[in-house]
């Protein structure tokens, strides 16, 4: 791992109520880098989130837009957010209901920057 990629990690789980982040390369679905919370395996998150940023952009694409800029999932526990670098590389957040989601969307999108 490179040390980047780990200073963005630690950027975004500095946000209060981040249970987990990482970077995850989008076209294989794989962990890149990962800062996590015990129980909370980013395999599957990463998996999924790189599935699940395909499956958005091409409905975006059908609707005549652009590919998404950032990707909020609210659920009953909490949120996923998580922001396109390009089209191979994504960073990905899971949070607590309590978490400042302004705060978190900044976050993200330094680590972005920082990435591209």
């Amino acid at each position: 791992m490179s040390n980047r990629y780990d200073a963005v990690v630690a950027a975004i789980t500095r946000v209060g109520g981040v249970r987990s982040a990482c970077v995850v390369d989008a076209i294989d679905g794989i962990v890149v880098a990962e800062s996590s919370m015990v129980g909370t395996d980013p395999a599957p998150l990463a998996a999924l989130a790189a599935s699940l940023t395909r499956k958005l952009d091409g409905l975006l694409s059908v609707a005549g837009h652009g590919p998404p800029r950032v990707i909020h999932l609210e659920a009953e526990l909490g949120h996923l957010m998580l922001k396109p670098v390009s089209p191979e590389l994504l960073v990905v957040a899971v949070t607590d209901t309590e978490t400042n989601l302004g705060l978190l969307r900044l976050a993200l999108t330094d680590a972005a920057e920082r990435l591209e």
